[in-house]
Order: C-alpha cells, then sequence, then structure tokens
C-alpha cells in the first residue's frame, strides 16, 4: 500500500504543478448552455475555447448540473465551441479579453438537436463489428449485444477462430498454445493460466480484439497459434466524458462500473473502477472402466457438481501528458482484488467386476477459498520526430500478483445403500501460496525511409520470478500431519531478452515485409524441499516473419505469410504438484519440458463487397516438441494426468470470415474453419497418436427492427474430434440479445441470455491400451464423461453514457480500416 499511495501522490503533486502554472490567468470566460426546445440546462457539454485563428486549443471544460461554465484564459482574441451529444455544435467568433475584465460573459448559448445525426443513432456499430485485414482481425465487440453483462472470457468464446473450452482454456483455429495482451502487452489481467484472469475483467471495459494469425517480428514470439490482443476503452477527446454500465442475471451476477476521461489542455486523465459479485453451478458425470488381462477390473463412476462464487473489484488509473506536439508521457496503475469461496461435492461409486454390481460410495467435499491482489504500473514514452511515422516508444511496466488459496477436504464412506460404514471419515486440507513479479521494458523504433518504405527496430527485457509453496497435511488422530509426498516449495525463473528488424516497402500493387527478431530465454526451476539441483536451462533462438501481398484492386487482395513461433512450458507445466482436490484424477507437471517451435505458413484473399467482406485463409502449422496432457494410469487404478513432448503436430486447414449487409436493418457475419491435425507422438515408449478431420463454425445474425432496437442471434458449433487417447464430441451452443437505445437520455438497454438450449458442455470419450514398461499390454482403460462449467445465464445490462457520441450506421454497410489499438503492423 505503501507503493501505492507514494504513486497517487507522485500524481497529485505534478497535476496540482500543472494546475499552479495556470493560477496567473486572471481572465476568464463564463456562460450558460440551454437546450433550445425545453429551455433546460445542458450538463456535461464540452466547451473548446481557440485562439482566434482556431489554431491553438488554450483552454477548455464542461458545464456543471446548471449549465454555467468558466474557462479562464489570458488576454487575447478568442473562439468559443460548444458540443454536446446529438446536438448541433455552436461556434461564437472574436470574444475580445481584455487585461483589465476579470469575465467575460458570453451570456445564454441554446443548442439544437441535430435532427440528421438524430435518425443516424441506432444501436449497431460505431464502427463495422468486423474488420478485415490481411495481417489481422479486428472486432470491435463493444456493440455485440450478447457480450454485455459478461467477461472478457465471453468476449472471446464469441469472437471468430477463437474458441474457450470448458474449462476456460483458449484456443485459436483450434489449437492451444495462445499469447494474450492487453493493449499489445504483456498484463496482470491476464494471469498465468489466462482463463482465470479472463473471468475477473468486464466485458464493458474491452473496446475491440484482435486476432493476430501469423505475427510478425515486432511481437514477442511466444505464442505458437498465434496473439490475441484485448485493446480497452480509452478516450482523449477534449472535455469530460465517461460512461456507467449497471448488469444483473441469473444465476446470481450483479456488477457495475464507470468509466471516466477528462482532458484539459495537455493533461488527459483516464480512469475505470469496477465491482462484480457472480456464482455459477456447474457440474459434471464421468464413468471409468480398467480391465486386466486376468479378467479383473476396476470401476467407478463419479458424479460432480461446484458452485463457484466471488467478489472481484478493479482500479485502473492513468494520465497522458502533452509535454508538446511530438512527446506524450503516459503512467497508469492497475489493482484488481477478488475474493472465492468454492463449494465442490464429488460422489464416487465403486463396483467390483460389473457395473452392475454396486459395493461402496464415497463423498469427497472441498471447501475452497481463494484470495487474489493483482497491481500493475507502467510508464510509457511517445516522441514523434519530423515526418510522418517517424516515432520512438519506450514503455516500462512492474507486475506484482498475489494468490492465496485454501481447501478443506472430507471424505465420508457408505455402503451400496448408503448406510455409514464404520470407516472413519478422512480429514484433509491443502494451502497454495503463490507470487509473480515481473519487469518488463521495451522499446520500439520506426523510421520511414521514403514514401512507400520504412525500417522499424526495437529490444524487449523480460524478468519474472515466481514462487508456489503447496502444503498438503492430513489429520491423523487429531493431529495434523504433511503428506510429503504431495507438498512442495516451487520456485521458477525466467529471463528473456530480445530484439528484432524490420524492414518493408510498397511497389505500387505490391508491398513487402521482412523481419527477424532474436530471442535469448532462461528458465530456472527449482523444487526446494527436495535434493534435486535446479533445472537451469537456455536457449537463442532466431524467429524469421515475411509477407507479401498484392493488391488486385481496392477490392481484392492477397497475401502470403510466415512466421516461427514459440511456446514455452508455464509454470503449471513444471511444476510437478499442484492439485489434490480429486485423488483419483491427479494432475502434475514435468520439470522436463522443452518449448516447442512452430512455422507456420498462410496464405490470404479479402474481397470487398459494396456491403460486405470476406477474407478466405489456407494454413499449415508445423510444430517440433508439441505438449500434450497424457493421461496414464497407475497400479493404485488412480488416473494421472501429466504434460510430455511429442515428436511432432501438422496442422492444415482452410478458414473463412465474413461479413455482409442484406439490407439496412439485417446484417449476418460468420466464421467456418475445417482444418487436418495430425499428431505423432511415438518417441514415447507406446505409439501415441491421432489423425483427425475436423471444423467449427459460428454464424451471428443481427437485425434491426428500427433505429433504436435491434436482436441478435448467434449460433456456435465444433464437430467431433480425435485426440491421440480418445476423442470429444460434438458442442455447440445459442446465445440471444436485444437491444433498446434511448438517445436523448443517453441510455441504452439490454438483454442477452448465454447457453439459451443449456447445450455447452464438454463430452468426450477416453479409450487405449496399457503397456507395461516393457511395452506388453496388461490391459485397458475405457472413461467417458461430460461436463459443465457454468449453467444458461440470463443477463440485464444498462449503460449511461456522459457526453459521448453514440453509434452511427454507415450505409447500411462496413467500415475497413486498420483498426488500430496495440503493437499491430500493417503496411
Amino acid at each position: 500500500m505503501k507503493k501505492q499511495f507514494s504513486f497517487f501522490l507522485l500524481m497529485l503533486l505534478f497535476i496540482s504543478n500543472i494546475s499552479g502554472q495556470n493560477e496567473t490567468l486572471k481572465n476568464a470566460i463564463t456562460g450558460i448552455i440551454y437546450e433550445n426546445d425545453s429551455n433546460a440546462p445542458l450538463e456535461f457539454a464540452t466547451i473548446s475555447i481557440y485562439t482566434s485563428d482556431n489554431k491553438l486549443l488554450v483552454g477548455g471544460g464542461m458545464t456543471d448540473l446548471e449549465g454555467k461554465f468558466k474557462v479562464e484564459v489570458k488576454p487575447g482574441s478568442y473562439n468559443l465551441i460548444v458540443e454536446f451529444i446529438s446536438y448541433e455544435k455552436r461556434t461564437i467568433n472574436n470574444i475580445i479579453v481584455k487585461r483589465q475584465d476579470r469575465t467575460v460573459d458570453v451570456g445564454t448559448i441554446k443548442l439544437s438537436i441535430n435532427a440528421a445525426q438524430l435518425d443516424e443513432v441506432v444501436i449497431s456499430e460505431q464502427k463495422s463489428q468486423i474488420q478485415l485485414n490481411l495481417d489481422k482481425k479486428v472486432f470491435n465487440v463493444g456493440q455485440d449485444l450478447t457480450n454485455k453483462g459478461g467477461t472478457a472470457e465471453d468476449i472471446l468464446d464469441n469472437v471468430p477462430s477463437v474458441a474457450v473450452d470448458i474449462e476456460g482454456n483458449v484456443t485459436l483455429r483450434g489449437s492451444g498454445g495462445v499469447r494474450i495482451l492487453i493493449d499489445g502487452k504483456p498484463s496482470m489481467m491476464v494471469g498465468e493460466g489466462n482463463s482465470n484472469g479472463l473471468r475477473n475483467i468486464p466485458s464493458n471495459l474491452i473496446d475491440k480484439v484482435e486476432v493476430i494469425t501469423n505475427p510478425g517480428a515486432r511481437y514477442e514470439a511466444e505464442g505458437m497459434a498465434g496473439i490475441i490482443n484485448i485493446v480497452l476503452k480509452k478516450d482523449r477527446k477534449n472535455g469530460f466524458n465517461g460512461s456507467v454500465d449497471l448488469s444483473g442475471g441469473v444465476p446470481f451476477n450483479a456488477g457495475t462500473s464507470v468509466n471516466v476521461n477528462y482532458r484539459r489542455n495537455n493533461i488527459n486523465l483516464f480512469s475505470s473502477i469496477g465491482i462484480r459479485q457472480r456464482t455459477g453451478p456447474g457440474g459434471g458425470f464421468s464413468s471409468q472402466e480398467t480391465k486386466y488381462l486376468d479378467g479383473s477390473s476396476d470401476i467407478f463412476n463419479s458424479q460432480r457438481t461446484f458452485l463457484r462464487g466471488g467478489l472481484s473489484g478493479n482500479v485502473n488509473l492513468g494520465m497522458d501528458y502533452f509535454i508538446n506536439n511530438n512527446n506524450i508521457l503516459t503512467s497508469s496503475f492497475s489493482f484488481r482484488r477478488s475474493y472465492e469461496n468454492n463449494d465442490n461435492l464429488t460422489v464416487y461409486e465403486d463396483f467390483e467386476d460389473s457395473k452392475y454390481n454396486l459395493v461402496g460410495i464415497t463423498d469427497r467435499t472441498d471447501d475452497q477459498l481463494e484470495n487474489e491482489f493483482d497491481t500493475e504500473y507502467a510508464l510509457t514514452y511517445e516522441k514523434k520526430f519530423n515526418g510522418n511515422g517517424h516515432n520512438l516508444i519506450a514503455d516500462f511496466r512492474f507486475q506484482d500478483n498475489t494468490e492465496i488459496q485454501s481447501s478443506d477436504y472430507v471424505e465420508s464412506y457408505f455402503d451400496a445403500f448408503r448406510n455409514p460404514t464404520l470407516e472413519e471419515s478422512l480429514l484433509q486440507q491443502s494451502s497454495n501460496n503463490e507470487g509473480e513479479r515481473r519487469l518488463n521494458f521495451k522499446l520500439d523504433y520506426v523510421k520511414p525511409i521514403s514514401e512507400k518504405s520504412k525500417f522499424e527496430s526495437g529490444i524487449q527485457s523480460s524478468y519474472r520470478v515466481i514462487s508456489n509453496k503447496y502444503l498438503v497435511e492430513e489429520n491423523i488422530e487429531n493431529q495434523w500431519v504433511r503428506l510429503a509426498n504431495v507438498s512442495n516449495d516451487f520456485n521458477y525463473d525466467e529471463f528473456i531478452n530480445a530484439a528484432y528488424g524490420i524492414y518493408s516497402k510498397e511497389y505500387t500493387r505490391w508491398a513487402y515485409q521482412g523481419g527477424l527478431r532474436a530471442e535469448y530465454s532462461r528458465v530456472v526451476t527449482q523444487l526446494l524441499e527436495s535434493d534435486l539441483p535446479a533445472n537451469d536451462r537456455s536457449y537463442l533462438n532466431l524467429f524469421p516473419s515475411a509477407y507479401l501481398s498484392y493488391k488486385l484492386n481496392p477490392e481484392n487482395t492477397f497475401q502470403i505469410s510466415y512466421s516461427r513461433r514459440i511456446r514455452r512450458p508455464r509454470l503449471w507445466d513444471l511444476n510437478p504438484f499442484f492439485s489434490f482436490s480429486d485423488p483419483r484424477n491427479v494432475f502434475s507437471g514435468n520439470p522436463d519440458l522443452d518449448p516447442e517451435f512452430t512455422d507456420s505458413y498462410e496464405a490470404g484473399y479479402v474481397k470487398y463487397f459494396e456491403k460486405g467482406s470476406l477474407t478466405s485463409s489456407i494454413y499449415y502449422r508445423h510444430t517440433k516438441d508439441v505438449i500434450e496432457r497424457v493421461r496414464e494410469i497407475g497400479t493404485d487404478g488412480v488416473t494421472y494426468y501429466k504434460p510430455q513432448n511429442l515428436s511432432s503436430e501438422d496442422n492444415y486447414g482452410f478458414e473463412f470470415t465474413g461479413s455482409y449487409s442484406f439490407f439496412k436493418w439485417w446484417n449476418l457475419n460468420g466464421n467456418l474453419n475445417l482444418f487436418r491435425s495430425i499428431t505423432n507422438g511415438s518417441n514415447l515408449s507406446r505409439n501415441f497418436a491421432a489423425d483427425t478431420y475436423t471444423w467449427f463454425a459460428r454464424f451471428n445474425n443481427k437485425i434491426s427492427f428500427s433505429k433504436t432496437f435491434e436482436a441478435q442471434v448467434k449460433l456456435d458449433y465444433r464437430a467431433p474430434r480425435k485426440t491421440p487417447q480418445g476423442f470429444s464430441k460434438a458442442s455447440g451452443g445459442i446465445d440471444l440479445g436485444v437491444g433498446k437505445e434511448f438517445p436523448k437520455q443517453n441510455i441504452s438497454l439490454a438483454l442477452n441470455v448465454r447457453d439459451l438450449l443449456n447445450t455447452n458442455r464438454r463430452r468426450s470419450i477416453n479409450e487405449f491400451d496399457l503397456f507395461d514398461e516393457n511395452d506388453i499390454v496388461y490391459g485397458s482403460f475405457y472413461s467417458e464423461s461430460v461436463f459443465f462449467r457454468r449453467a444458461r445465464q440470463i443477463v440485464v445490462s444498462l449503460n449511461y453514457r456522459i457526453n459521448q457520441e453514440k453509434n452511427k450506421r454507415k450505409n447500411g454497410g462496413n467500415e475497413f480500416d486498420n483498426g488500430g489499438g496495440g503493437d499491430g503492423e500493417m503496411f
């Protein structure tokens, strides 16, 4: 807290200093703003004061609740501009302020509604929902009705090419190893495992999502399948603007957030504050059977139900200081706190030799508490040199994350008729304390060589330290005894240093870009409570990338691209012990894992229509040392899940993403991905392979019934997929959303239903032979399971805008631009 207080104090002193410089301004321009028809005062209207030649903004502000304003200025001649949402702009020229005048009152100014603009106000897109580029796809998710009141996880699960499975793992084009960034940079808001952090980011904080399947050298090489960049909302418009969001639904969830921006002269302040409480029921069923050659078998069913819920809050504060037109300094601070209480009940049914011979029942409860504290400080400096596009950006950030978990386990035993047995209940408890510190520095430089060519270069350095203390204890004769075989103290140190260079050039219809990135990585892991030495691994790798595009005409563009990527093992991939909630299904890490490397090739074509667009791609990825979680059956009948490096994986696929407005009131967009995945695990002691053809699709249908009322239906389907040890069954769902806009009141209302038919479940079958150390079959394993992480959800949300323009539809079609945000590369 001392660090946080110091940060705030420095910011306040800085602002006070800037404000103090204006204390010499003794003169002021005053007035009052009214609405022309109702003669009511207009609050939060934006006032801008320019020099009489309109070249320099010298001051500004906003009206108060009575419509009044006061702007301090030096003596001189000025023009005053008044702006307010959906009203015609008013300009008053040649306001003379003399030195002897304390105030110059411009009197009453009345604003009239801009009828033409109001007619355009609808609840569809401010920008097109999908913007297609050859190197990335930009999805303006803020206007998706089915995302209202949700989280970043919900948003990603609705983005074409992206999927979030039942366990919260993010995949891109059917592959894991996705790198998730916030505003183009690594962030504590995502978290080590991606999914947990995503569930705590409210959807209303997100402006757009960029999907980059073949990233260039500017991006860090981490992320085998590609990069997903989440761009948060931020405004630099003059004056005061913001929004307030409220949401609630069933199963119980409620949240509120406030986004505020205020800019005056060379200072821009931005902030967002949110709080959210939720509950999430879920559960599943599995049936497992292990048969041995001697005719015996181990058979049990498990029924799991859980209720996850908690309270989370986040605060983001920042300031842009425009030193001058060519220099901008930005500082920001983020803090997130979450508190969760998760109740789990697993019921095991044990059978002897037959599924019809029930011999015993075990109930295992897990009452878990989880506290998480995340803090991030960032400082960014941007320097613009003479010449368009010539700039330097330096970014430094520090992240401090702490997660504390504790669980109480109770196992109770019953006979086949649910009568308590004489066996005493088993009492266990666990605690998991994890701390992460990360320093990251990045420097990017862009130098245009000519109007059609440029050179880019940069460096990046990252240092990350993670400590994980996991303790499991069992109550034996009223004494808590440490279980040494599942407790550990694990340290993870990661050093990554990188440098890159990029050259790009355009020739009439042709354009090319080539880049090379070098990364030196050193990862040191150690089990502190064992006699094993530290596992110290380091490697230097080169990651080339290349793009070549040809623009046949403004409506048709082709491109081919290549990039090399890496996926380093994460903490949970390396940590030998970290799970004890289910003693019959134990998850562990593998400290001997190697990173996996991917060569990615892609050819794309973008076609623009008058009312829509279509992007089609054919891609191929070859990955070495694939990290795959392998299931093994121990001699005690327990199932162990442990990641292993497989020889290789090859993915071939076609992808189509499009959007089309049939009429001004009807828009359809969708994504279709068909691919083949070949997994080769012959390096293991037994044959471990899969060759599968599969596909998934997502379609979004939006209809505007009027200029202020619309509805949306979203369909999602994932076809069955074969895995090395079984296959996943098909899954899918339907989401609905309706929205109503009240333009004069600056209010939007939305109602959405996620997973309308309650069909979004993970269903899988695992079937394989069991081999001994000599690769001789001694039995077989079969399991079938169904699992769902959350039930159907209904959410109502309200958005109130303060001095913000609401969405406009342009000719019922789409806009196509670069989308911006983060560290995107275009040429």
